[in-house]
């Protein structure tokens, strides 16, 4: 007879990996699991193996231990956010599904509670607390050493996103890149929004001024000296 005590194991790696995915029925996780190689025959060691990769790229919940050396993307609802939190100064980036909510980011974010059906509670570095929404999904991404954007296309950025915080000398903004290019250029009352199609990204390291490529041949237009680079998306 096999080991009895194997099943409430089993039964709690099934647990952690379906709170991690909520939206999906049963059916649709095991579909998934099915997809991966679990079948007829397959043993429970493989199928906890299979069950905690699983949890651990969406995990159902979130503390600084899980973060060490990741960057996470939290999916949440009332009201609909994406919500990035990088290991590196613990940097939150907050954006909207659409253009009624400008981006936003800040260094210092504390992790409060970040756990699947749960309001997502972020605190920044005057101790407020900034409750963004309830969680539907987190994922965890491994979080690259640096960050090489120069002589990237736009055609080449797949799923990627990236933040930069850039200066001149009297504006900080913010520029989000995918395959499109953002800029919020922070001034005294207001901030200017600037949205277009790039070609290419000629330079972006720290210390050195952010230039971006707009049409083919085209001359490099100087976006203010960059301060730092993160991951939004993977």
């Amino acid at each position: 007879m096999k080991d009895p005590t194997r099943i409430p194991v089993v039964l709690e790696a099934l647990r952690t990996a379906w709170e991690g995915r909520p939206d999906l029925e049963l059916a649709s996780l095991w579909e998934i699991l099915r997809n991966e190689g679990v079948a007829f025959g397959t043993s429970d060691e493989e199928l906890l193996t299979h069950l905690r990769r699983m949890a651990q790229k969406f995990p159902p919940l979130i503390d600084d231990t899980a973060l060490h050396g990741h960057f996470a993307v939290i999916d949440t609802t009332s009201p609909r956010r994406r919500v990035t939190l990088d290991c590196v100064q613990h940097r939150v980036t907050v954006r909207g599904f659409d253009d009624t909510l400008r981006p936003a980011t800040w260094t210092g974010g504390e992790i409060v509670r970040l756990r699947t059906g749960m309001p997502a509670v972020l605190r920044d570095h005057d101790g407020t607390d900034h409750r963004l929404g309830v969680v539907e999904s987190m994922r965890l991404y491994e979080r690259p050493l640096t960050i090489r954007l120069d002589g990237r296309h736009r055609r080449d950025m797949g799923d990627e996103v990236y933040g930069v915080i850039t200066h001149t000398e009297d504006t900080v903004s913010l520029v989000i890149i995918s395959h499109r290019l953002e800029v919020l250029r922070a001034q005294r009352r207001h901030i200017d929004t600037e949205t277009y199609k790039f070609e290419e990204i000629v330079a972006c390291a720290a210390g050195k001024a952010l230039k971006i490529r707009r049409h083919p041949g085209g001359a490099a237009a100087d976006l203010g000296v960059v301060e730092d680079v993160f991951p939004l998306e993977a």
